[in-house]
C-alpha cells in the first residue's frame, strides 16, 4: 500500500474520481458492483472474484498468492498478473484498460463463475462429509 500511497501523493498516479484506493473495504459488497478487481490473489479473494464474475489484476506478494496469480491469470486468463515492484504507473494503467477493454477476460471469468456455481463445492463437500459421518 505504501508504494501506491507514495505514487498518489507524488502525483505520479492521476486517478479519475471513479477509481479509489483504500487500505480496507467491504470486499464482497464491492465485488457485487465492480467491473475489475485488483487483488493480491489470496485464495479467498480468487474464490470471491470467481463467485461474482469480476475480472482481475493480480499483484501477488507472498505465499500462495504467486501460484494463485499464475493459475488464475496466466493459465485460466481471468485477468492479468503484474509484479508489484516492477510495475510502473503506465503499465498499471495500460493493464486496467486492457482487462476492461478485452472481452476475453469477462467471458473467461463468467464461464468460471458458472462452473463454480454449477458444482457448488462447499455444499457438495459438506454433503459428502455428512454422508460419510452418518455411516459410522
Amino acid at each position: 500500500m505504501e508504494l501506491f500511497k507514495n505514487r498518489i501523493s507524488s502525483g505520479e498516479l492521476d486517478l479519475p474520481k471513479n477509481i479509489l484506493i483504500r487500505e480496507k473495504v467491504p470486499q464482497l459488497k464491492v465485488l457485487k458492483r465492480a467491473h475489475l478487481f485488483i487483488t493480491h490473489s489470496g485464495m479467498n479473494s480468487i474464490s470471491e472474484t470467481i463467485k461474482y464474475a469480476v475480472p482481475i489484476i493480480s499483484i501477488p506478494l507472498e505465499g500462495d498468492q504467486q501460484i494463485n496469480g499464475i493459475r488464475s491469470c496466466d493459465e485460466l486468463h481471468l485477468g492479468i498478473r503484474l509484479e508489484a515492484l516492477k510495475t510502473s504507473a503506465e503499465v498499471f494503467i495500460d493493464t486496467i484498460e486492457k482487462v476492461l477493454g478485452d472481452e476475453k477476460y469477462a467471458n473467461n471469468i463468467n464461464e468460471m463463475s458458472h462452473i463454480s456455481a454449477k458444482y457448488n463445492g462447499r455444499v457438495e463437500a459438506t454433503k459428502l462429509i455428512m454422508s460419510y459421518l452418518s455411516q459410522e
